[in-house]
Parts: C-alpha cells; structure tokens; sequence
C-alpha cells in the first residue's frame, strides 16, 4: 500500500535519491529546496509502508 501526502522539507533528501535511482535527469538539492520554499503545497511524496519515498511530484 502506497500513502500519497503532502512533501515536507524533510522528504527533501529521500525526494533526491529516488531520482537517482530512477530517472535520467538529475537536479541539485537547491533546485528541490527552490520549489519547496516557491510552492509548498504543489509537493508531494509517495510512501511505502515502511515510511520510505517511493515517488514524488514536483
């Protein structure tokens, strides 16, 4: 099962390792950290069961 909430500044650094573990392209934690102060309520984590980010939107 896969819990969908909104992303925090803590989701931050597991937001970046699931992009490098699965898409090509590649952002810098400033560019994460940008929308999370621009547009907070635009984020959000998908979570395991076992609290880990599994996805995310941005």
């Amino acid at each position: 099962m896969v819990c969908i909430r909104q992303a925090n500044m803590e989701d931050l650094l597991s937001m970046q390792t699931c992009n490098l573990m699965c898409l090509p392209e590649n952002y810098q934690m400033k560019y994460y950290f940008y929308h999370m102060l621009s547009w907070p309520q635009l984020l959000y984590v998908a979570e395991d069961y076992n609290k880990k980010i599994v996805g995310y939107v941005l």
